[in-house]
């Protein structure tokens, strides 16, 4: 049954990596994560771009006010919701930043944020650019 499905979500993540050349995002993990429904990835999609804006300020506001208890927070959010779309490796610099957030190692996160913040910025670039082009 498994099998099934896997072969189904394939052909989904080979119908939306025929219509852009993605760098980025992983879609077969997005597909997975929308259980194999394409309209479900679009949404999530759209859903992590109307979203980002506010979502960055929070983090950049809590970073600059070394707000580290509301910043582990919001990169927790981002941890999850960069996962379903397929940004990977957003997802695990997200991850990092939470454990660090509740290791109190501040050091890691002052030189690891502007990395964080640009693969971020890179993430929704592809994907408004695929939304764009559909």
């Amino acid at each position: 049954e498994k099998k099934l499905y896997q072969n189904l979500w394939k052909s989904v993540a080979d119908d939306i990596m025929s219509e852009y050349q993605f760098k980025i995002l992983d879609i077969p993990m997005a597909v997975e994560a929308a259980e194999g429904d394409k309209d479900c990835v679009i949404f999530l999609f759209e859903s992590f771009r109307d979203n980002v804006d506010k979502n960055k300020a929070d983090i950049v506001s809590a970073y600059e006010k070394e707000d580290f208890s509301n910043y582990t927070i919001f990169v927790h959010a981002l941890k999850s919701t960069s996962k379903m779309i397929g940004a990977q490796n957003l997802s695990e610099m997200a991850r990092k930043m939470e454990e660090s957030g509740k290791a109190g190692d501040f050091d890691y996160i002052k030189e690891n944020y502007d990395a964080m913040i640009t693969e971020l910025d890179a993430v929704v670039s592809e994907i408004s650019d695929y939304l764009s082009h559909r």
